[in-house]
């Protein structure tokens, strides 16, 4: 970009649409990726991404919508984003619950789990590079697993 460029709105989309692309064509989804594409990483009031162990779990980032601690508004953005209407509140936003089973996410896979007993009834293997980023959507990955096995 020419420094002397006037930097608008349209600039900036312009550079988001074209890292997406990007990303797309290799087939590599870093966390932000997922950030710029998807609303729900960015809410309005009160947003902030809260991960104790980012260096370990770099996707396991939660959105609170408080000033300060995890609550009823906080969850995990591609939960949210593949089927807000499961998405457990009293949960904090930390699972899809369908009937008597729900759905977690780890930093690599989606586990679906019994509700008594936490059982696992079926792990969704997030497909990612020797470098541990996404080289599949992780939601496109959710949103057609639900449709396939719990709609």
């Amino acid at each position: 970009m020419d420094t002397n460029e006037e930097f608008t709105n349209e600039v900036l989309k312009k550079i988001a649409d074209d890292y997406l692309q990007e990303c797309e064509s290799n087939n590599l989804y870093p966390f932000r990726c997922y950030y710029i594409k998807y609303r729900e990483y960015r809410p309005g009031a009160y947003g902030k991404m809260y991960n104790n162990s980012a260096a370990a779990n770099p996707y396991m980032f939660l959105v609170m919508q408080t000033r300060t601690q995890l609550s009823q508004n906080s969850y995990y953005p591609y939960l949210k984003v593949a089927s807000e209407a499961h998405l457990s509140k009293d949960d904090m936003g930390q699972r899809l619950i369908f009937g008597d089973e729900h759905i977690i996410c780890t930093n690599n896979s989606y586990l679906r789990r019994k509700n008594v007993g936490d059982e696992i009834v079926d792990t969704i293997v997030i497909p990612q590079n020797e470098d541990g980023i996404d080289t599949e959507d992780r939601i496109t990955l959710l949103k057609n697993y639900i449709k396939a096995n719990l709609s």
